[in-house]
């Protein structure tokens, strides 16, 4: 994602610090990595790891700039950072949050505002970015920060913003329509509805016997941790018209390949309930399925 590889390269130089959790989108790594090579992982969602990392580097670098990175909604494990403790942490050590909102902004929280509005975090946050290609139906993505330095830095040294085209007008167009809905009670009544869509796929697999990660959200990661599983799975599901994201390594660790279930707010209940019963059944043939025998090493 151009947003997410442009902030981080903008902001972050040779000489700085990026601590970024582990199960950051791959855009936000690889910004880090092209910006300096003192990029450290913090454990995923642990505050505890991430106070340890800051005091290490404030032990050795009193005044170096700090960029710690996180995600409102982790897309593929359905959960989300304790965003006021992390910005708190930030102020203690003197560092800078940045959180991206791709996968949260518009579907959950009041008004739509995400992880962020959800943890009464609205306008607290350092830098805000996220995607239009998710609740926006568009492409592109955004930055935003209330401090005019920053956006000035970002509107100069951002690659993928001073080198890119702007969005074409239908684009830009789709984007506030989309804002528009999403603020205003539409937009309510169909948060409402995908959370109850999300609330009742969960629990229908958790009766079949089957794991779901992280909490409700328009995304039901559904868990196998066989990769060979997770592709026999998404095949016999889309013979069956049922359409899902087999996940696996490099996407996720190996031996944590999953199903991504996306869920809409007009999927109906019998369409819930019928993806339920033929995901359980996909799953439990998947699982039962032989496995490709591993050769001995030193055969051809």
């Amino acid at each position: 994602m151009g947003a997410a590889f442009g902030a981080v390269t903008s902001l972050v130089h040779g000489n700085d610090h990026v601590l970024i959790d582990a199960l950051a989108h791959a855009s936000l790594r690889q910004g880090a990595a092209a910006a300096t090579r003192n990029v450290a992982a913090f454990r995923h969602n642990d505050c505890d790891h991430l106070r340890e990392l800051l005091a290490g580097i404030r032990a050795v670098d009193a005044g170096g700039a700090i960029l710690v990175v996180t995600e409102g909604l982790f897309s593929m494990d359905a959960d989300s950072p304790d965003l006021p403790l992390m910005q708190y942490l930030c102020r203690e050590y003197g560092a800078t949050l940045l959180v991206d909102v791709a996968h949260d902004l518009g579907a959950i929280g009041p008004g739509g505002t995400g992880a962020i509005g959800a943890q009464g975090m609205l306008g607290k946050i350092d830098i805000v970015m996220g995607a239009f290609s998710k609740t926006f139906a568009s492409n592109g993505g955004f930055v935003a920060c209330s401090e005019r330095s920053v956006r000035r830095q970002l509107q100069l040294f951002a690659g993928p913003h001073m080198f890119s085209n702007a969005l074409s007008p239908v684009q830009a167009a789709t984007v506030l329509e989309c804002l528009r809905i999403a603020t205003g009670d539409e937009g309510e009544r169909l948060r409402a509805d995908v959370m109850r869509n999300a609330v009742e796929l969960r629990a229908l697999l958790q009766e079949e016997g089957m794991r779901c990660l992280g909490k409700p959200s328009p995304i039901v990661p559904l868990w196998l941790g066989s990769e060979s599983a997770t592709r026999v799975a998404g095949m016999l599901l889309a013979r069956e018209q049922v359409f899902v994201n087999p996940m696996e390594f490099p996407g996720v660790p190996l031996g944590s390949a999953r199903l991504r279930l996306q869920l809409m707010a007009r999927h109906t209940p019998a369409q819930v309930r019928r993806a339920a019963r033929q995901l359980a059944s996909a799953v439990r043939r998947a699982l039962e399925a032989p496995r490709p025998a591993l050769r001995p090493s030193g055969e051809g």
